[in-house]
């Protein structure tokens, strides 16, 4: 838990708790410190730092080809497994449908299947989150021709949950209906 959640309530304390809230508040903004985000929404970059393929729209545009790549040069069990120990996961004890080893980069924004630094471990709900976001982005590449290639990339790279936080519900809710069991 973040140290700047940790002071007691103010409203039954007196004005020096009320000040100490204060300055552990001013203190912890200035520094920079938030709380951590959930393990599992992002990638370790250390570990995952994403590899992309050099492709073009009219390559991730033809029907199949993600399938088609994942089918050909996609990672076996064992090392999906060995990606899940790389972040401390035990993906023979964790419950399945907690976890899911995908692609930083999509196979279908040309990230490349095989390379294990484009693999890590996303924690449900996130992985169905980030689903939803693919989908999108992979549409307004092929479908409506509103985004470029690259420019769906940089979504993924800089914060594809930011983008899943601003896409209509109806598209939100289009890949995470159903929770695994």
């Amino acid at each position: 838990e973040s140290p700047c959640y940790d002071v007691e309530d103010t409203a039954t304390g007196g004005t020096m708790r009320k000040m100490l809230t204060i300055f552990m508040l001013l203190l912890c903004a200035s520094a920079g410190i938030a709380e951590a985000e959930p393990r599992g929404k992002y990638p370790d970059p250390t570990l995952t730092p994403g590899a992309i393929l050099p492709l073009d729209e009219k390559t991730v545009c033809v029907e199949g080809y993600a399938i088609k790549e994942r089918k050909k040069n996609g990672p076996s069990a064992k090392d999906k497994c060995a990606v899940m120990k790389s972040y401390g996961i035990d993906c023979k004890k964790d419950k399945p449908g907690e976890w899911q080893v995908d692609h930083l980069y999509p196979i279908k924004l040309a990230g490349d299947a095989g390379a294990y630094e484009n693999l890590w471990p996303q924690a449900w709900p996130f992985w169905k989150f980030k689903d939803s976001v693919e989908f999108e982005l992979i549409d307004r590449i092929c479908r409506d021709k509103t985004m470029t290639l690259k420019e769906a990339q940089e979504v993924i790279r800089t914060d594809w949950y930011k983008f899943y936080l601003s896409m209509p519900e109806k598209e939100k809710k289009r890949h995470y209906d159903n929770k695994p069991k």
